[in-house]
């Protein structure tokens, strides 16, 4: 909608959720390493907030849907204002 406040930075959602489903794509073809990426992404973001929280285990699998939940969000919000808002 305003083309003069866009930034680079406004793609990362977008191509995090694009990958993501381009690795779970890839599992037909026997391809598991972008999966395991995201995995080991996902893990980091449990382990960090486990270790802030004192080991609980709810905040660190609910930071996971949390971080997954805003990715998609704001990602396809962005891939939706981009390609298909009229203009």
């Amino acid at each position: 909608m305003y083309p003069a406040t866009a930034k680079l930075t406004y793609w990362f959602p977008s191509v995090f959720i694009l990958g993501l489903d381009l690795s779970i794509l890839l599992l037909i073809f026997g391809i598991y390493s972008p999966l395991l990426l995201y995995g080991l992404y996902f893990s980091l973001i449990a382990l960090d907030a486990s270790y802030r929280n004192k080991n609980n285990p709810i905040v660190s699998f609910l930071s996971i849907i949390t971080s997954l939940t805003q990715f998609l969000g704001y990602g396809l919000g962005f891939l939706e204002s981009t390609f298909f808002s009229k203009k």
